[in-house]
């Protein structure tokens, strides 16, 4: 079996000391895909903003690469971590080109994953695609070949072709030996190059297991995300 390379232990997060996640058990390996699904304001970003060392956990355990750790953010990516966030953590003002530079990367790497951003290396990255836009942050993020990688909503608001590539090269990454946590609202697409999954509702996990299980059941997942919807709606509604 491959080695855990991140991992939760009944971990709680949130903020002010108020719980959004609770009781998170989770573990990716190297070399497979593990998705975190669930509706608005189910936690996703935080837990994985408490496992890159981003947001202090409020109870339980985070480890990298086999550690307990309360490292920050930026000595856990020295060590091998890598985190793409739904805000793409590019620098608009700077090239294509220098935003693949950034952190030692590698320019050829990158054109090796997408040979397709090399016509846009010398534009502004405010100026490319959202598609683009996204390319440049992953092929940043692989060539550098980073132990694990975290992604939040890679697919937001792209065409589905070019999810089905960017989720098509995190597949082929895996496959080299990354662990990768991604939070994905594409649920078949998701599933159908992921490992294992599990399902957030209202600070728990509603349903786990492995991926070609799962994409057999792919009502029940969205059956969770409504209710976890429902319930907030009903929540909010009562207390506005």
């Amino acid at each position: 079996m491959s080695k855990t390379v991140l991992e939760a232990r009944n971990l709680s997060v949130g903020y002010g000391g108020q719980a959004v996640v609770r009781d998170l058990n989770l573990a990716v390996r190297a070399g497979e895909i593990v998705c975190l699904f669930g509706n608005n304001g189910s936690g996703k970003t935080s837990t994985l903003l408490t496992l890159a060392g981003e947001l202090p956990p409020i109870d339980g355990e985070t480890r990298f690469l086999g550690e307990a750790t309360r490292a920050p953010l930026y000595q856990r990516v020295r060590r091998g971590l890598a985190f793409i966030t739904d805000e793409r953590s590019l620098v608009f003002s700077l090239t294509a080109r220098d935003n693949l530079r950034l952190r030692g990367g590698s320019v050829d790497g990158a054109l090796a994953l997408f040979p397709e951003l090399e016509p846009h290396l010398d534009k502004p990255a405010g100026l490319l695609s959202g598609g683009q836009q996204q390319m440049v942050a992953m092929a940043r993020s692989l060539a550098n070949e980073p132990r694990v990688l975290m992604a939040d909503e890679l697919s937001l608001g792209l065409a589905p072709k070019l999810v089905d590539r960017l989720l098509r090269a995190l597949r082929q990454a895996a496959d080299r030996g990354l662990g990768v946590l991604l939070v994905e609202q594409h649920v078949s697409k998701a599933l159908a190059i992921s490992d294992r999954a599990l399902v957030l509702s209202q600070g728990r996990v509603v349903l786990e297991g492995d991926a070609a299980d799962l994409k057999q059941r792919v009502g029940d997942i969205e059956a969770a995300y409504l209710a976890g919807a429902s319930e907030k709606h009903r929540t909010d509604k009562h207390s506005g």
